[in-house]
Parts: C-alpha cells; structure tokens; sequence
C-alpha cells in the first residue's frame, strides 16, 4: 500500500489544521466536559432541574461552582449561568447567571437563548419583556421546542409581544410536529385560554402517546372544570393514561379523585399498584394520598398498605405520614404493636415542632420504663422542654386541683420550669418560700434568690417583688 508523502509546508499546515479540530471539539462539547451527560433531548424539551440534576454528582460541575475554575464550552457556561439563576447549589446571583448565559447563547447554545428569554418573561418588567421574543425565536429556530411553546404562550397572552391567536396556534402547530414533548403539552395548554377545542384535541393525541405532561394538564384543566362542571369525571380517562405511564402527578391526583369519589379510574387496582411503585421511589405526595386512601378515608380500608405508604412517606421526611405511622406502630393497625418505635418517632416529632406529640411521647416512655401513668406522676411536655407546662403541674400539685396534693413534686415542678426560663415559674416558687404555701417552710433568701432570677429573665412582677422582701428586711 502506497503511502502519502507531504512536503514540510503542507505537513505545517494539516496539523494546525486538525489541532485546531481538536481545540474546537475540547471547546465545544469535548473531553472532559462536565455537561457531556446532558442529551440532546434535554437541551430541547426538558427543564432546568433536569438538566442540572444530569450534572449535580460530576466532580468537575461541583469543583466549577465551588472555584470558579474556568469554564470551558457554551454547554458548561449554559450550566453554571442555570444553577447561578436558579440557585442550584450555590448562592443565587441572577444578574451573574444570565451574563453566563449571554455569553453561551453567543455561542450558539440555544438552550441559553431560551432559557434567557424564559428569565426575561418571569421577571414580568414591561420595559424588558419584548426582549424574550427575540431569545425565544432564536432558540425555536435553532430546536429547543420549549421556546416554540414559550412563543405560543406569548402570542396567546399577548406577553411581550401583540397578541395573535393565529400565530400562537402556528407555533404550537411547530411544538407538536413531535407529540411526545413536554413542548408539546406545554404549548397545547396555553392555547386553552384562546382556542380550548384545539388544545384539548391536541392534549389528547399526545397524551394518546404516553405523554405523560399533556395527561396531566388534559387532566388538570377537565378536574378544575376548565371544559364544564359536567365534564371533571372525564378527567379520570388522562390521569389514568398518566398514572400507568409513570407520572407521579397523575396518580396523586387520581387516588385523590378515587378518595373524594370525583373520579372512578377503569382499572383502579393497576392505579393503585403503579402508585405504589412510584410512592416508594419517592413520591410523597403519592405516599400521603395512598395511606389516606387505604386508611384514614375509609372508603377502602386495607391497614398493611396504609401503613405501607406512611412508612415510605415518613422516610421521605413527611411530617403528616411520621404520625400516622407513629399512631400505626402504637396501635398495632397495618403492622404488629411496636411501642418503642412508636416511643422514638414521637420523641423525633416533638424535637422538630410538632408539640401536640409530646405528650405521647412521654406517656409511652413512662409506659415503656414501667413507671406510674401520667395521669399519677404529671409527667407531660414538661420533661420535653414545656416550662409553661411545668408550671401548670406544680399548682395542680400544690393546690391538690386534679391531681393528689404532693408538695414536693410541685416544689420539684416549679423549679423545673425556672430552669428553663419561665420567669412566673421563678416567682410562684419564690413566693410559695416566702409565705410558706402550700406545705413549703418558709425561707426569705430562698424567696430573694428566685425574685432575682426572675426579674434577671425582665419580669417587671419579679422585680417588684425582689424590692418588696428586701424592703421587708431591712
């Protein structure tokens, strides 16, 4: 086989022609680029979460935003410029993430272009907002079909530009020329406003192909009444097609429908199995609506799912669904009585605010401990932080009102809630040792001690008092 000889100059000249390939593949989209995990698609018709969340455990995109280090491609800068507007690990700088985003849609990167013009139309200044059109069509022109259907969303509105309802169906026409886009679905639903038979009819084709955002504003807009108050039930057929199509959205809304008997599915046990699935791959508000459904509404009660779904709820971090699941592992409704862990989720539901378990959470701790019944020893929130709740108990013991009189324990219980601040608490005790009350000997420094501390807290009482006894004594 022959080989091809150059001479010197036209070798010179090959090679920096193809280092200069190289240079501009590296620039571009090349080796190394911590944006290479974002598709084609997603540059198009997906939202800014999924694209940064195609980023978010690439070293090379954490060590950009924690740096500053230099950014090479349009695809990396439209990144940084997204998690800059948005706030995305990283403190939020609007201004800065658009410079970004300037300079990537300089480049060529329509994702920038439109994600600009979307910037521009959030911010809602009549004095910018023409400003997206041009962004916008950019971005139409060059395939990102979320800009096709933001061009339809302001030829429909009128939103920066003059209103024109041909214009806004011409380019919903051009983000349906692929129906199973987010595009597509987007652009359908804003056409409602103007022309509701057309985007209904086009919501339904691109639902009819699995997609699962035109399911759910087909369903949305019926199931508010969009179409007619007549017409909600119908709202199940899409939130079906949606829900079996994995769309999380749609099958909350539709167990939802199911428990408020607005909506009857036609294969209601795959519903409920899909919503299952999706509740335990994080779905939380799937969870609440399926453990409502199975227990708390009635209509369909099966404990084990109820507690099924509470507890993947509860793991998610819903509040509402730690209860449940609390009360579940108490009762022993769903799954065998476990105190303990009823004891621990209490516990953990009081620490973080929900007060009204605190209670519960000390009962069953004395229960588990086999102390006395609150009811005997008073114990309540007090022992969880209440002073208030201190101080309450002390006079029921001191008074001997509810509960047996126990001097000491009210003393104990006193003192308990000026430990942790309550300033009456202080002054109740001081006084009870300053009249000798209620069995208390009585003890005139012990009494000055507690005024201090109370009037130190800025109780004007406490500090009337404090000037009272020293007055006394002198």
């Amino acid at each position: 086989m022959t080989s091809l000889s150059f001479p010197p100059p036209v070798k010179q000249f090959l090679a920096a022609i193809v280092a200069a390939s190289i240079l501009t593949a590296c620039t571009q989209s090349g080796a190394g680029d911590f944006a290479a995990n974002v598709t084609e698609t997603d540059w198009a018709d997906e939202p800014y979460s999924v694209i940064l969340s195609r980023v978010d455990d690439v070293p090379a995109f954490r060590e950009a935003l924690e740096t500053g280090k230099k950014i090479r491609s349009a695809n990396e800068q439209t990144v940084i410029g997204l998690a800059k507007v948005y706030g995305w690990r990283i403190e939020q700088d609007v201004s800065a993430g658009l410079a970004m985003l300037e300079t990537a849609c300089d480049r060529d990167q329509m994702r920038a272009c439109q994600s600009i013009g979307w910037v521009i139309a959030q911010q809602n200044n009549p004095q910018s907002v023409s400003r997206r059109m041009g962004y916008h069509s950019r971005a139409c022109e060059g395939g990102v079909v979320l800009a096709c259907a933001g061009l339809t969303e302001a030829y429909a509105n009128g939103h920066g530009t003059e209103k024109s309802v041909e214009k806004a169906l011409a380019y919903a026409e051009i983000s349906c020329r692929d129906m199973s886009t987010r595009g597509c679905a987007n652009a359908a639903s804003y056409l409602i406003a103007v022309l509701p038979d057309q985007a209904e009819a086009k919501l339904k084709q691109a639902c009819d192909v699995d997609n699962i955002h035109a399911c759910e504003n087909l369903g949305l807009a019926l199931l508010k009444g969009v179409y007619g108050e007549d017409r909600v039930a119908e709202a199940a057929k899409p939130y079906e097609r949606g829900c079996l199509a994995s769309s999380a959205q749609s099958c909350t809304q539709l167990v939802n429908g199911m428990i408020t008997d607005k909506l009857t599915p036609a294969d209601a046990n795959s519903v409920l199995l899909m919503s299952e699935t999706l509740c335990r791959a994080g779905a939380t508000e799937t969870c609440l609506q399926l453990a409502y459904h199975f227990g708390r509404a009635g209509a369909a009660p099966h404990p084990a799912r109820s507690f099924r779904a509470a507890n993947a709820g509860c793991n998610q971090g819903d509040i509402t669904m730690c209860r449940w699941l609390a009360e579940d592992h108490r009762d022993g409704v769903g799954t065998p009585k476990n105190l303990e862990k009823a004891q621990s989720l209490y516990a953990w539901l009081c620490e973080n605010g929900e007060l009204v378990n605190c209670q519960d959470a000390a009962e069953l701790k004395l229960l588990l401990t086999n102390a006395k019944a609150p009811e005997e020893t008073g114990t309540t929130t007090c022992d969880f932080g209440d002073a208030e709740a201190c101080r309450t108990l002390a006079w029921e013991y001191a008074t001997g009102d509810k509960r047996a009189q126990d001097t000491a324990r009210a003393t104990q219980l006193f003192q308990a809630g000026c430990d942790k601040g309550n300033a009456n608490s202080c002054i109740d005790l001081g006084s009870l040792n300053d009249w000798a009350m209620f069995g208390v000997a009585e003890d005139k420094e012990a009494a000055r001690e507690l005024y201090v501390r109370a009037c130190d807290m800025g109780s004007k009482d406490g500090c009337d008092l404090l000037d009272q006894s020293l007055s006394a004594a002198r």
